[in-house]
């Protein structure tokens, strides 16, 4: 099944039989089966049909909508089938200081651990961290003893900036990320961080209303209408794991250059024609199997992982270690 992402402006989708076609001027540039789609993501000024939307939605196949700065403008899913059962236990269970408070302590933990081993893979050859490393255990090792969510939050928080501290210095070329700043990113390492933040969350997002969860009743994150809280939750552990280690790989392989890249908005974004050399890096790498910390494979089966852990926690109305945890 594949992920599609269409950027190149003046495309058009069709369909045609039961295959989808792309095209450009008048001019085919694409054609797949629609049964091999997964999911289809659009960047900017991209023109289909109903016809379409009709088909994605009756195969539910995933539609989601993006600007030029990469922000998600919102998502298009057939109905669900929803576990009534799970959604009345996610509810009670959110409701429950005991239980989002053991949560946020196992989804922190599991950011942590992955956080630092980025740090301990990525500094063997290069940068010395052996003890900012040590200082960052110790505030995991502080996550045990918090008695409420917003301790957890200044913990986080404390933790964040020492490590996008050593982040940057992994980073070989100068400028590239002068630690962690969002809305505007104000240099190319913060677009692409938090560009990939938006795209792999939007999939975390589809995932866990397929899996029959409430999206937007969540146990760390505040609740908020109109936010997808738990898909923010479920998503921690792989902001280090995937987006974050993709990054560095991104630039210290040359595989994007300050010149695909423009300033807007006070911010710096990828060029309109930056942005499909960019998804096909993202697309090839989603695919990759390697070792996330929490689990092993590709980013699928790391969220796979995480949303079958998630499950479990609520059938059993307690937290389970993810590390001793074992998917189905």
């Amino acid at each position: 099944m594949a992920d599609l992402f269409i950027a190149e402006h003046g495309t058009s989708i069709h369909k045609y039989g039961d295959r989808i076609q792309l095209k450009k001027n008048g001019e085919n540039i694409f054609e797949m089966e629609i049964k091999n789609v997964n999911s289809v993501q659009i960047f900017g000024y991209i023109q289909f049909s109903t016809q379409v939307l009709e088909e994605f939605l009756k195969r539910g196949i995933d539609f989601s909508f993006y600007n030029f700065k990469g922000e998600l403008l919102g998502q298009l899913a057939s109905p669900f089938s929803k576990s009534v059962e799970l959604r009345i236990l996610q509810h009670k269970l959110s409701l429950d200081d005991r239980f989002r408070l053991d949560f946020s302590k196992e989804i922190l933990k599991g950011k942590f651990e992955s956080s630092i081993l980025l740090l301990s893979d990525s500094s063997k050859h290069s940068v010395d961290l052996k003890s900012e490393i040590n200082e960052l255990q110790k505030w995991k090792e502080k996550l045990e003893n918090a008695t409420e969510i917003s301790s957890l939050m200044g913990i986080e928080g404390s933790f964040a900036v020492k490590y996008f501290d050593c982040l940057g210095r992994l980073f070989k070329k100068n400028n590239v990320f002068n630690g962690r700043s969002k809305r505007p990113p104000l240099d190319i390492g913060n677009s692409i961080l938090s560009f990939l933040y938006t795209l792999a969350s939007s999939r975390v997002a589809f995932s866990i209303n397929g899996v029959g969860f409430d999206p937007c009743l969540s146990f760390f994150h505040s609740i908020e209408n109109g936010r997808l809280s738990l898909a923010y939750d479920i998503f921690e552990p792989l902001r280090p794991a995937f987006c974050d280690r993709l990054t560095l790989k991104v630039f210290n392989l040359n595989m994007l250059q300050e010149e695909d890249f423009e300033k807007r908005d006070k911010g710096f974004y990828l060029k309109p024609e930056a942005i499909k050399k960019f998804l096909k890096i993202y697309a090839d790498e989603i695919k990759k199997e390697k070792n996330y910390g929490f689990a092993k494979g590709s980013f699928y089966n790391a969220l796979g992982f995480l949303l079958g852990w998630t499950r479990a926690c609520l059938k059993e109305e307690k937290i389970l270690s993810m590390g001793e945890f074992q998917n189905e």
